[in-house]
């Protein structure tokens, strides 16, 4: 039996086009990102919706914690689809706001679709539905090759997999994020004080795309920074406990694992923690705070938007 929080997903996707059938393009208001150009930035879904999403996954959490089978309750989320509209922070600082700056200091233009992004579809094929997924495939490659870019950037570790190893043979490059900062970063930063940073590896970016160099490289780039690793790390790293609707699912387990994940990080001494995920940084910061530690979690985005330039 197919659960029914994938089931919504699923829907949401093929009838709205969109992972939470809301906008996702409200983050980019007063940017001014063009429609088109060489380099394309993918924003996915995800980044968009940090705050209603964890106020939902902490109703979650308690309606579990009650005796309350989590399941028989989204008959309830689809009648209030529309209300999740009122939820959505627009212009807000956000780690697609803070990418977007950073790639411009750095001096690079990007360009983003907006309304046009199709969602990859990457949550189909994760949950199973990969028919569903297949289907897809043509749609998205349509829309991203009208934008006439030869480049995309994916933010999202899925959706990054997704349009670069499940579509096979794309006409563009696409390259995640920090891997793309990796190869183009030119200023120097400093944090305004030395602070123990420690990296997460997001699963399906370190093992799944490969990347984990990639991010040390930049945090050691950044003055005052002292990268601190936790046991598990890189392709080993312990799951933060997110991804493929598994905390739409599985709440209280994915809280657990969140919680341990959290744990071992904390265990570094670090006073920052930085990931490359939406996923993940949802789960540790809500893992962090259910252990009452006072360490912020960022996104890589946000972490290098709030060092200082040199």
């Amino acid at each position: 039996m197919v659960p029914e929080a994938l089931k919504f997903l699923r829907e949401n996707i093929l009838e709205r086009g969109d992972l939470f059938g809301l906008d996702r393009s409200l983050w980019a208001e007063g940017l001014g990102l063009k429609r088109e150009g060489r380099t394309l930035f993918f924003a996915g879904c995800g980044y968009q919706f940090l705050e209603p999403s964890a106020r939902f996954l902490g109703l979650a959490h308690r309606v579990e914690g009650w005796g309350i089978d989590w399941e028989v309750t989204w008959g309830l989320w689809r009648r209030l689809r529309g209300i999740g509209r009122l939820l959505v922070p627009k212009g807000r600082r956000n780690p697609l706001r803070d990418a977007v700056e950073v790639l411009r200091q750095e001096g690079i233009d990007v360009a983003y679709l907006g309304g046009r992004e199709p969602c990859c579809g990457a949550p189909l094929y994760f949950a199973g539905f990969q028919g569903d997924f297949s289907a897809r495939i043509p749609k998205v490659v349509e829309a991203l090759k009208v934008s006439g870019a030869q480049q995309v950037i994916g933010m999202v570790p899925s959706c990054t997999y997704a349009l670069r190893e499940l579509m096979g043979g794309v006409p563009f490059e696409v390259i995640p994020f920090v891997s793309f900062l990796a190869q183009k970063m030119k200023l120097r930063r400093r944090l305004p004080r030395p602070m123990k940073v420690t990296y997460h590896d997001p699963c399906v970016l370190a093992r799944y795309l490969g990347v984990i160099e990639e991010p040390r490289d930049i945090l050691r780039s950044v003055e005052g920074v002292e990268l601190v690793e936790p046991e598990a790390s890189r392709e080993w790293a312990t799951c933060c406990g997110g991804g493929g609707g598994f905390e739409a699912v599985f709440p209280q387990v994915s809280a657990h694992l969140a919680r341990q994940r959290a744990r071992e990080l904390l265990e570094t001494g670090a006073e920052v923690i930085v990931t490359a995920c939406p996923g993940c940084l949802l789960q540790l910061q809500g893992g962090v705070r259910s252990l009452g530690a006072r360490v912020q979690v960022l996104d890589m985005g946000e972490f290098l938007a709030g060092a200082e330039l040199l």
